[in-house]
C-alpha cells in the first residue's frame, strides 16, 4: 500500500489547535502567506497578519519580527513565545512544561533535538525577540543572549524537517490529523 505524504498544512492545523485551545496562552498570532492556513488559523479565533517579506531578513525571520512588532505595539509587548508549526507531537501539557521552563528562564530559546536548530523562542517583552532561525539557529539565539534550554520533554524539541523526524519513541503521539494520514 501506498502511503500519503503528510503535507505542511497537516501538522500546521495539528499546532494551530494545540495553541488556541491551550489555557497558558492569551493571544496566537499568525504570520503567513498562505491563505488556507491563515484562514484556518483564523477561525480557530488568532490574529493573522499577511506575511510581509523584508529585503534583509530571511522569509522566517522576517515573520518572526512581523509578529512580535504586531504583538509590542497592538497586544502590549507582554511575553511572547515563538511556536512553529512543525512541531508533530505538540500536546497541551508538553507545551505547558515548555512555556513554564521558559517563562522560568527569561529570554530563552528551545533547542531541536540535534542541537543546532531551534524550536521555540521567547522573551518576556515581544520587542525583545531577536529571530535568528535557520541554519545554526542555537548557537545564533545563545550567541544573542537566549539561554538554551535542553532539559525539556525531547517532544518539544522535536521539528519536522525531513520525513526522517517522524520516526520517535514508541510512546510519544503524533497530532490528531498527522496520524491519521
Amino acid at each position: 500500500a501506498r502511503h500519503a505524504e503528510p503535507r505542511c498544512e497537516t501538522w500546521t492545523l495539528d499546532t494551530l489547535d494545540v495553541l488556541t485551545a491551550h489555557r497558558d496562552i492569551a493571544h496566537v498570532v499568525v504570520v503567513t502567506a498562505d491563505t488556507e492556513a491563515g484562514r484556518e488559523a483564523h477561525v480557530r479565533g488568532a490574529t493573522v497578519l499577511d506575511e510581509r517579506p523584508s529585503g534583509s531578513l530571511s522569509p522566517l525571520n522576517s515573520a518572526v519580527r512581523q509578529g512580535c512588532d504586531f504583538i509590542a505595539a497592538e497586544l502590549g509587548d507582554g511575553p511572547t513565545v515563538t511556536v512553529p508549526a512543525d512541531l508533530a507531537y505538540l500536546s497541551a501539557d508538553v507545551l505547558a512544561a515548555a512555556l513554564a521552563a521558559l517563562a522560568a528562564a527569561g529570554a530563552a530559546h528551545i533547542p531541536d533535538l540535534d542541537g543546532t536548530g531551534t524550536t521555540l523562542l521567547a522573551a518576556p517583552r515581544a520587542a525583545d525577540i531577536d529571530p535568528h532561525y535557520g541554519i545554526g539557529s542555537s548557537a545564533l539565539h545563545a550567541e544573542h543572549g537566549f539561554a538554551r534550554l535542553v532539559d525539556v520533554d525531547p517532544r518539544i524539541r522535536t521539528d519536522v524537517d525531513q520525513m526522517a523526524d517522524l520516526v520517535s519513541d514508541p510512546g510519544w503521539t503524533l497530532g490528531p490529523r498527522l496520524s491519521a494520514v
